[in-house]
């Protein structure tokens, strides 16, 4: 409070106790760290996305890992934070990356069921645009492999742009 007591500042707020005055500084500070952090996470989740695209011009898993280091750095961040969005874009990269990587699971497409739903739910269509072509890959992959799509599934998924907003 630069020099300034926190009894004078909580009287000059008008706040009926210190703490008071306390818990609205440090919830202030806590909301501008985050912010902050925020940008930080982003760019992490912009460099995940740049490996993985470098993977697919590349065709290295080593790029791979990079980009699922930097997607779980900024996952770890959003789930701190509740920052769904943000947590949800960074869980999509994954499954991409992974995808990319030909680690196939059910839980994959578990998880690709809850985004959508949220998606569905709030009106974010182009995460629901994004659910909706990996939902459809990762079935077909996941339970018949033989089916004509899933080379033209794989390309359009791989080939997909996250983005944060």
């Amino acid at each position: 409070f630069a020099g300034v007591s926190i009894a004078s500042v909580a009287r000059r707020l008008g706040h009926a106790s210190m703490t008071t005055t306390q818990k609205t500084y440090l919830h202030i500070i806590q909301e501008l760290e985050n912010k902050n952090l925020r940008i930080k996470y982003d760019y992490y989740f912009e460099i995940a996305e740049v490996y993985r695209k470098k993977a697919l011009i590349n065709i290295s898993n080593e790029y791979l890992t990079i980009s699922k280091k930097y997607y779980e750095k900024s996952l770890r961040f959003a789930k701190r934070v509740n920052d769904v969005n943000l947590e949800m874009i960074n869980q999509l990269g994954i499954i991409i990356s992974n995808i990319q990587n030909e680690i196939l699971e059910e839980k994959q497409l578990n998880i690709i069921l809850k985004i959508e739903q949220f998606a569905k739910e709030k009106k974010i269509f182009y995460i629901l645009n994004w659910c909706a072509s990996i939902r459809e890959y990762l079935t077909i992959a996941l339970h018949d492999k033989s089916n004509s799509r899933v080379n033209y599934l794989y390309e359009k998924v791989v080939n997909i742009d996250l983005f944060v907003m």
